[in-house]
């Protein structure tokens, strides 16, 4: 009883913790919203799949966030050759 007692206890703490404080979460956004440009991040798109295509990468995985928004994200390529 007492083991039993314990988890449950364990379990409700960490549901009552995650619920207070759930941490910054971030959100989609156009890149002009937070003064990014969609051609530059188009260019970027381009050299790094230059960079898959000749085999000097083999994969490569682009998040970038600017002001908690997330205005561009992609994988190319595999994990190996």
């Amino acid at each position: 009883m007492r083991v039993f007692a314990l988890v449950f206890f364990v379990f409700l703490s960490s549901a009552t913790i995650a619920q207070k404080a759930p941490g910054p979460v971030l959100q989609e956004a156009r890149p002009e919203t937070v003064g990014m440009s969609s051609e530059r991040l188009q260019r970027l798109d381009r050299l790094v799949q230059m960079y898959i295509d000749s085999g000097r990468q083999a994969g490569v995985a682009v998040l970038i966030a600017r002001n908690g928004k997330i205005v561009h994200h992609k994988g190319y390529g595999y994990d190996n050759l």
